[in-house]
């Protein structure tokens, strides 16, 4: 499960959509997204909803078969938890390492207060 996934699984949760349409919204290309519709399909969490002709072309619907999705933040990765129609139960996926904070690394000295009231001429003031 990646970022495109997901996005593709919100999308068609929302309403149905064809594979032109998700490709058009994402900006990739549509055998781009017919990979990745198989793929979902094939692990049950998106389902076809069948053909329509819209302007001029035939066009194939799909669908998510999710009720839920609940994303959960752990210290240095994502859980999702997908809760499919039907489903005896829930379908855990990891992205590790998904989100990492790491602090910045300073690019200068930190001072103390008395180091800089001597650079800026040892003014006279309470001392912190």
């Amino acid at each position: 499960m990646d970022e495109t996934n997901l996005r593709i699984l919100l999308m068609l949760s929302a309403s149905p959509l064809s594979t032109w349409e998700l490709a058009r919204r994402l900006g990739t290309a549509e055998s781009h997204v017919s990979e990745r519709i198989k793929r979902l399909t094939n692990k049950g969490l998106v389902r076809s909803e069948g053909w329509v002709r819209l302007n001029g072309r035939n066009l194939k619907l799909y669908s998510a078969t999710l009720r839920s999705i609940r994303v959960d933040f752990k210290p240095e990765s994502l859980m999702l938890t997908l809760q499919r129609e039907g489903a005896a139960k829930d379908t855990n996926i990891f992205l590790a390492p998904c989100m990492r904070y790491d602090p910045p690394k300073l690019r200068y000295k930190v001072v103390g207060r008395r180091a800089e009231r001597g650079v800026i001429g040892g003014s006279s003031g309470p001392s912190l």
